[in-house]
C-alpha cells in the first residue's frame, strides 16, 4: 500500500515556516528558524523526512485530532528539543491532557490520533528524522515478539520512547553526514533508516514485560529508591539523568519500570508530589505564591500557578477561597 505523502508534508512545512521549496527540500531562512527539511520516498512502505533546523524563537505546532484512519505509523528519531508533547482528548465530556517530556536522544512512537501539541525551545538545534512506515510493514515488525505485541499493538493506544544505544547514535550521525547531491543518496537514506527501525524494535522487544502472574519480574529496589528520592526532594525538579545515575539504571530502563510499577511518568509523579505540598503551604497562609513557587522548584509564580491549575482545575487563589468556605 503506497503512502506517498512526502510531497504533502513538504508543502505543509513550506507554508508553516515560510520556506522555499526546491524539489524535495524545503529551505528555511527567517528570523524564526534556519535550515532544511528534506523528504525521501523510499518505497511504497517507507518514507523519510529529515529535519536539520536551528530554531531562533519558540515555535509551537498543533496536530488536530485525526478524523480519518491512517495507513501509516510514524517513528521519530533524534534529540528531544521540544519543551513538551501534549496529548489532549475528550473522555465522557471531560477534556484530559497527557504531557510527555523526554530530555535525551532517542526514538519515539505513538499511534494516538488525538489532538497533539508540541513546542520547540528558543535557540535549539533540531535534528529529527521522521520515518513513516506502512501499517503492513509495521505489523511485520511488531508481530516478531510477544513483548512488542503487548507494548505496541495497534489495537491499543501507546506511547513508546527508547533511548539511542551506541549503534543507533552512529547510524543517526551517518544519516546527517549525507549530502543530497552525493551518489545513491536516496538508497543510503533508506538503508540507514531501516537500520534505525530494526534497532528500535529490537531494543523495545528486549524490555521486560510485566504479567499478571509475575507482576514484578525484575529487581524493584532501584525503582523504589527513585520513588523515595522524588518524594523527599521537594525544592527542585530532578533530571532523569541525575535520578538514573543515583539508582544505577539507564534512563530508558528507569522510565519504563517506574511507569509499570506506579502507573505514571517520573516527571508527572514528582511534580504532583510537590504540588500536593504547596496546598499545605497555601492553607497555612504564611508565604506568598512566589515564595511557595521558589521553595518547591517552580521557576516563577506564573509557572507555579499554571501547573497548579492544570493539576487541580483551579488557581492557587481559587483554592484558598474554596477552602475558606
Amino acid at each position: 500500500m503506497a503512502i506517498r505523502k512526502v510531497n504533502e508534508i513538504l508543502n505543509k512545512w513550506t507554508t508553516l515556516l515560510n520556506g522555499k521549496r526546491v524539489e524535495n527540500t524545503v529551505h528555511l531562512d527567517s528570523s524564526a528558524c534556519k535550515g532544511t527539511i528534506n523528504g525521501v520516498t523510499c518505497s511504497d512502505d517507507l518514507e523519510v523526512v529529515k529535519f536539520d533546523v536551528v530554531v531562533y524563537d519558540k515555535l509551537k505546532f498543533n496536530r488536530p485530532k485525526q478524523v480519518e484512519e491512517s495507513n501509516f505509523v510514524t517513528i521519530s528519531f533524534g534529540e528531544n528539543t521540544a519543551e513538551y508533547i501534549l496529548e489532549e482528548k475528550e473522555e465522557k465530556g471531560e477534556v484530559i491532557q497527557n504531557e510527555f517530556v523526554y530530555n535525551s536522544i532517542g526514538s519515539f512512537c505513538t499511534n494516538s490520533d488525538e489532538n497533539i501539541e508540541w513546542e520547540y525551545k528558543k535557540n535549539s538545534k533540531v535534528k529529527l528524522l521522521v520515518v513513516r512506515v506502512s501499517i503492513d510493514l509495521y505489523n511485520k515488525y511488531v508481530q516478531q515478539s510477544e513483548g512488542l505485541m503487548k507494548l505496541m499493538s495497534l489495537d491499543q493506544i501507546f506511547w513508546v520512547f527508547e533511548e539511542f544505544d551506541p549503534l543507533m547514535k552512529l547510524v543517526f550521525s551517518r544519516l546527517y553526514e549525507l549530502k543530497e547531491d552525493e551518489i545513491f543518496y536516496n538508497e543510503k537514506i533508506e538503508n540507514l533508516s531501516i537500520a534505525l527501525i530494526h534497532r528500535f524494535f529490537t531494543n523495545v522487544s528486549e524490555r521486560e514485560v510485566l504479567t499478571e502472574g509475575n507482576k514484578y519480574s525484575f529487581n524493584v529496589e532501584p525503582v523504589f529508591q527513585a520513588y523515595n528520592m522524588l518524594k523527599n526532594t521537594l525544592n527542585r525538579a530532578i533530571s532523569l539523568d541525575e535520578l538514573s545515575r543515583e539508582v544505577g539504571l539507564s534512563e530508558s530502563r528507569l522510565r519504563f519500570l517506574f511507569k509499570q510499577v506506579f502507573g505514571t511518568t517520573i516527571s508527572t509523579f514528582h511534580q504532583d508530589v510537590r504540588l500536593q505540598k504547596t496546598k499545605e503551604e497555601l492553607l497555612a497562609g504564611k508565604k506568598t505564591s512566589l515564595m511557595i513557587a521558589m521553595d518547591y522548584g517552580f521557576s516563577s509564580a506564573s509557572h507555579f500557578s499554571t501547573a497548579f491549575k492544570k493539576r487541580f482545575k483551579m488557581s492557587p487563589k481559587e483554592f484558598i477561597k474554596s477552602s475558606a468556605r
